[in-house]
């Protein structure tokens, strides 16, 4: 059996990598963020992110796009490559997780722990994104699994080299979000103190040697980073962070802020955990009616994991700027406590009447869970095929995975095998979302990025040597692709008017509501290249009929 947890999980893994580049880079965050790698590549500045070469970006330290950059350098640009960073990040997570579990409950539990991570909704679909999150998380995890392990060593020397390496993660975290990790990390050893009643579990860190290195390791890039941008510490520190978590208009440099009512972040603790929150909550409530919460304080070990897993959403119930990438750091202690209890279920024959219907509560949450991921898929697919003109064949074939997926369920559940209905449980996710990836990848691409609209220009540029604009902002995807050639005119007419006259193939995209928007005759010069769906590339006299390799305007 543990070999087939190990089997699932690695083939969950390679699923993840193989499908990283499907998807193109998605406006807006994902490929800004992309970007600013590659722009760390171009200029060989690896002290200030630029969103573009001479614009420093102020929204986030640059331990991620270290990463990034290194990646694109040794890979090239692409999705994959920009992507890259994030599954390495997944991977450290469930590294310490595994180490964690494994020298609390062994190894079965330490690989099923990991399953349960690695097939959470959050955590698989921001491993295939360019998201700062992950980084953070491994950041996070290292510096208090790290903790964790030390406390439970033996070896005093052991111990105080494993309170260094969390010491050395959390300057780390520094480098990934800021002082948003000291606040998680402290968070976490306050509720397992008033959890145990007790301080003394503190002594043996060694907080003088272990500070400093914290230090070292993070503050310096925050000194070098305010010489070289004055200025750049108030806005970081004061808006990104203090006032950021306070209020939803914090002067956000970036994008705008998000006004949600105060304990949202337990709501999108449920959907991050999807599809195991309803077998979560099952558990939860049962062990509450059993009164372990005021069993804790002789429990140090789950004293610290609960604490860990509730600290990052007690710190955020008071914001009402978060999104769901905040949970993140709850879910590798969150899925440590869900395997020991899958695990904790007997035998079917060995059950007494009370055990026997906790049984049959697991069973239902998981059920429900898996459900909810493939109604969930099913709905979003039929917005989509609204939306865009997805092909038939397309949703046929999503619908047969769905179902798949759905009879594997039932066969499991019916047989009454709960590592089989585990297993099946995990598998959801992963093989709906490559599905979904590989099918819809063109239709999504079309609306959400423009990768696409880059190649056929960079065609072009090849046979005519063509330069493209774009009626009002670039986006981040564009830039990315194009390795910036592209540029904005800012919705000018009189500029529309210059490049239709041009002697030079002259390209522009639109967006559709810009088309709208236009009047009868902004045009007139140029001629449709072809519908893209997110923009429509036109060119003037100079750029040809269609684009090569294509028949025509669509």
């Amino acid at each position: 059996m543990h070999g087939l947890l190990i089997a699932v999980l690695v083939g969950i893994g390679l699923l993840r990598a193989a499908t990283l580049g499907v998807i193109p880079l998605l406006d807006r965050s994902e490929a800004r963020y992309a970007e600013i790698g590659r722009v760390m590549v171009e200029t060989d500045n690896w002290l200030t992110p630029q969103l573009e070469v001479g614009t420093p970006f102020w929204g986030k330290p640059p331990l991620h796009f270290w990463a990034t950059a290194l990646s694109l350098q040794a890979f090239g640009a692409s999705g994959f490559a920009a992507r890259l960073a994030s599954l390495l990040g997944a991977l450290a997570v469930l590294f310490v997780t595994q180490r964690v579990a494994r020298r609390l409950h062994g190894a079965f539990v330490a690989s099923l722990a990991c399953l349960v991570l690695a097939s959470s909704a959050l955590f698989y679909t921001l491993a295939a994104q360019v998201s700062l999150d992950l980084t953070l998380t491994a950041c996070t995890t290292g510096a208090l699994g790290a903790f964790f392990l030390a406390n439970l060593e033996p070896h005093a020397k052991v111990a105080r080299r494993l309170h260094w390496l969390g010491f050395l993660a959390l300057g780390a975290g520094l480098l990934a979000k800021g002082p948003v990790v000291i606040a998680l990390w402290a968070g976490t050893l306050v509720l397992t103190s008033l959890a145990l009643r007790d301080l003394r579990w503190l002594r043996g860190v060694p907080w003088v040697t272990g500070i400093a290195i914290a230090a070292v390791v993070g503050v310096p890039w925050y000194l070098a980073a305010e010489r070289s941008t004055p200025g750049f510490l108030d806005y970081f520190l004061v808006h990104e962070n203090f006032l950021r978590f306070l209020v939803s208009d914090y002067g956000d440099r970036y994008g705008h802020g998000h006004t949600l009512p105060y304990g949202m972040i337990w709501g999108f603790a449920l959907l991050a955990l999807l599809p195991w929150s309803p077998a979560i909550l099952v558990f939860s409530w049962r062990g509450w009616r059993a009164g372990a919460l005021a069993r804790l304080h002789g429990d140090p070990a789950r004293a610290f994991l609960c604490a860990w897993s509730v600290a990052p959403l007690l710190f955020f119930t008071a914001s009402r700027s978060v999104v769901v990438t905040y949970v993140l750091p709850a879910l590798p202690p969150i899925a440590v406590l869900l395997a020991d209890a899958l695990v904790l279920q007997k035998p079917a024959a060995a059950l007494s009447e009370p055990a026997a219907a906790a049984r049959r509560a697991s069973r239902f949450g998981l059920l429900t869970g898996a459900g909810l991921v493939l109604i969930g898929v099913a709905l979003g697919a039929a917005v989509l095929s609204r939306r865009l003109a997805v092909p038939g064949s397309t949703l046929a074939l999503l619908g047969a995975l769905l179902a798949l997926c759905a009879a594997g369920l039932w066969r499991s559940a019916r047989d009454a095998r709960p590592l089989a209905l585990v297993v099946v449980t995990a598998l959801c996710l992963p093989f709906v979302d490559a599905g979904g990836r590989v099918l819809l990848s063109r239709e999504i691409g079309a609306q959400a990025s423009t990768r696409e609209l880059c190649a056929s220009v960079d065609a072009l540029a090849r046979e005519r040597r063509c330069e493209l604009e774009f009626f009002g902002e670039v986006p981040a995807s564009a830039h990315f692709y194009l390795s910036a050639r592209a540029e904005g005119i800012e919705e000018n007419l009189a500029r529309l008017r210059t490049l239709k006259v041009a002697p030079e193939c002259r390209l522009v995209a639109l967006r559709p509501r810009d088309l709208q928007r236009l009047a009868t005759g902004a045009l007139q010069g140029f001629h449709p290249l072809r519908d893209f769906g997110g923009y429509v590339l036109y060119g003037n006299a100079a750029a040809g009929p269609h684009v090569p390799g294509d028949s025509g305007a669509e």
